[in-house]
Parts: C-alpha cells; structure tokens; sequence
C-alpha cells in the first residue's frame, strides 16, 4: 500500500549548528526505508559547511528563494525548477546570501540514507514548515477566497 504524508503534518529539525531545517516525510526509522526525503529550508546567511556522503546520493528541487550550490569546487545558481544532484564521495554544500529576500526552500531526498536522518534528528525539533513555506510548497494556507496566510510561528 502506499504511504502518505501530508506537508503540514511533517515534524521539521533546525540541523545541528545549523541555520537549515528539514522537515522529514520519509525516515527509514520511522517508515522501514532505505532513503530520507522531505523539505529543505535554507535561511537567508545559511552557509552548509562542506560534506561528503559516503554512499548517498543527495538531491535537490528548489521549490522557491534562491542559493549557491557547489560541488567538488564547482559552484552554480539554484533557484526555482532548479534540480541538483550530489553523488557519494563529493565536497558539496548550499549557500544563501545574507541579503537574500527568502529562504530557499528544496525539497530533498538522500538515497541511501546514509545517516542523514539521525543527523536531522539530532538536532532541535521545530514543530513543522511554516504557513508561508506550506503556501509555497503546495498552496496550502495562501489566503485567496476570504481569507489571508496564517502569521509566522
């Protein structure tokens, strides 16, 4: 049978020192499988320290906002309908400027896990996305026919 989540429901993690959340839809933990995916959020200022996975595959769909990915030295734009890929053994990461008006907001999946969802875990529990990313995500709460979003938490 398939399973379901819906975004709103989705339980999100500030990462470890981190000024990124994700908010998890699928956890091998949780849901018997062998990879993670849920929703990226990269705060404006959010620099990922560069990383390697060992044997994930890690990919990104901006959804909205706009960052820097770079790969093995080489850097590129990443920005809506953009999709990024990282394979196993490479330095990579995800950059937002300072300035940047929004967060970039991806949805990510890292297969095989690889521990990244320990990793999400690890670090501090926020509830879920906000009405703003669940608007951007999926038109959920975006106001129109009488009403306006919800407030940010």
């Amino acid at each position: 049978t398939p399973s379901v989540r819906r975004l709103a429901d989705l339980p999100a993690f500030v990462m470890p020192a981190g000024t990124n959340r994700v908010a998890l839809a699928f956890d091998p933990a949780r849901d018997g499988v062998p990879y993670v995916a849920g929703v990226e959020v990269f705060a404006p200022g959010h620099a990922t320290p560069r990383h390697t996975h060992a044997r994930g595959h890690e990919l990104f769909f901006a959804v909205s906002g706009a960052g820097t990915g770079e790969c093995d030295g080489v850097t590129f734009a990443l920005g809506p309908g953009d999709v990024a890929i990282f394979p196993p053994g490479t330095r990579h990461g995800i950059d937002v400027a300072a300035d940047a008006a929004e967060p970039l907001v991806c949805v990510e999946v890292m297969s095989p896990d690889d521990a990244f969802a320990d990793a999400v875990r690890a670090g501090e529990f926020k509830g879920g996305l906000t009405p703003s990313e669940l608007c951007q995500l999926a038109a959920v709460g975006c106001g129109g026919g009488g009403g306006e979003a919800e407030a940010e938490p």
